[in-house]
């Protein structure tokens, strides 16, 4: 006598929680703080301008990409701040601030919004715009 084990297949998320996307964002964002803090620490104000240059031109480009596009705006899921955070962590404390502007910018529209926003591109979107 055999026995038959049934497997019920279905996609992924296999594990379901209450945590929603902002809060795993957010969560990320404060995890991240500490380095912030570190690099004004090591690298002087310079540093913050960066991170505040690259985070402000992802939401921007991210609010802009969504106009263009027609689509609902969703700057509020933390995604684009967390992009723009990435990529001026990636970015050398003294260089041009335009350079985390622009990498922000292409991270958010090239990786992210032409494949239909968060969750729909096989890419990275920080390391596009890094």
């Amino acid at each position: 006598m055999s026995i038959v084990k049934k497997f019920h297949i279905s996609p992924s998320p296999h594990v379901k929680d209450g945590d929603s996307i902002p809060k795993i964002m957010f969560m990320v964002i404060g995890a991240l703080m500490p380095a912030a803090v570190g690099a004004v620490y090591f690298f002087g104000l310079q540093a913050l301008w960066v991170i505040v240059t690259a985070v402000v031109a992802a939401v921007a480009a991210e609010l802009a990409a969504q106009a263009m596009l027609k689509r609902p705006v969703s700057i509020g899921d933390g995604s684009a701040i967390l992009t723009g955070l990435l990529v001026a962590y990636n970015v050398p404390a003294h260089e041009p601030l335009w350079f985390p502007a622009i990498g922000s910018m292409v991270g958010i529209v090239v990786g992210k919004m032409v494949f239909g926003g968060l969750g729909g591109s096989p890419f990275c979107a920080p390391v596009v715009g890094w």
